[in-house]
């Protein structure tokens, strides 16, 4: 870690590895890319365990509602 950085990027998303990568390009920057959470888990990186994951200390437990429109219908009862 250093002291100082010529930039921060919050959330190693998409948008944020693209942008945190081409920034470092850059000899001459310094280059800061933060994401939420830990250590990822062994689990989380075998294909195949995602259900085992859920509800479990790494899942952000968001949850969706009922789509009127019908626009998530392979859901069951929509949700």
């Amino acid at each position: 870690m250093k002291y100082q950085y010529d930039f921060i990027i919050v959330g190693a998303g998409s948008a944020g590895s693209v942008v945190a990568s081409r920034l470092s390009e850059n000899p001459d920057w310094n280059v800061l890319l933060l994401e939420a959470g830990g250590d990822e888990t062994l689990m989380g990186q075998v294909p195949g365990s995602c259900p085992t994951l859920e509800r479990g200390e790494i899942d952000w437990q968001y949850k969706t509602i009922r789509q009127s429109s019908g626009a998530c219908s392979a859901f069951t009862n929509k949700e």
